[in-house]
């Protein structure tokens, strides 16, 4: 029973001192990602930028929970789970609340694009064709695909005898790159094609009546 206790014991410190290490890892990542950058890019009136930047601060937090920070802070920072569990070694609640949390801003920072712009042009399609692009482009596709990419570039990397830090630190560039190309790929679609998104846009929202739906 001692053995039990004691082993029972060391595996909640084990918890207690992991779900403390998350804990400050989100806050750092909070103050440096969610404050400081805003910050610096608004004092330089780089307003553009940071339009850009709030929505996809998901690609961020995604691509350090890869490289894992000083002492692994951010190794669970962002975990792309799907329900929180007590289990040690698995998923904690803090994990969970925190990728919640950065979901979220990524989306507040989606929806004032699309409002700004409904208000600014007067025409709801205009901030909807954001949304239709945005969504898809830097929200729901890339993370899953950056993830795969780099978990199956580190498994080739490894298998050609790359040492750990050396294979992860490669596939976190490629990741880098890729996420980075999901962005470009964002930016092109809206200058070039937006007006088309927009007609898009108006057709899904007239279908129902078309069909007489009400």
């Amino acid at each position: 029973m001692q053995i039990s206790n004691k082993s029972d014991t060391k595996e909640i410190e084990e918890i207690v001192h992991t779900e403390i290490k998350d804990i400050i890892g989100f806050i750092l990542f909070f103050i440096i990602f969610i404050i400081a950058v805003p910050v610096i890019l608004f004092k330089y009136k780089l307003f553009n930028v940071i339009e850009v930047y709030l929505p996809n601060v998901d690609l961020i937090a995604n691509l350090l929970t890869w490289v894992g920070g000083p002492y692994d802070i951010w190794k669970q920072l962002y975990t792309a789970t799907v329900a929180p569990s007590m289990k040690s070694g698995g998923v904690s609640f803090v994990n969970f609340s925190t990728e919640v949390l950065i979901n979220y801003i990524a989306l507040l920072g989606l929806t004032f694009i699309v409002a700004r712009e409904s208000v600014k042009k007067e025409n709801i399609f205009e901030g909807w064709s954001f949304a239709f692009i945005m969504v898809i482009i830097t929200y729901l596709l890339p993370v899953p695909l950056v993830n795969m990419i780099m978990h199956k570039t580190n498994d080739t990397l490894k298998k050609m005898n790359w040492s750990e830090n050396k294979s992860k630190l490669s596939s976190g560039f490629i990741g880098l790159a890729i996420t980075l190309f999901f962005l470009f790929m964002e930016a092109l679609i809206i200058k070039n094609y937006r007006k088309n998104v927009v007609n898009i846009s108006k057709y899904i929202y007239k279908t129902p009546k078309k069909l007489n739906f009400k």
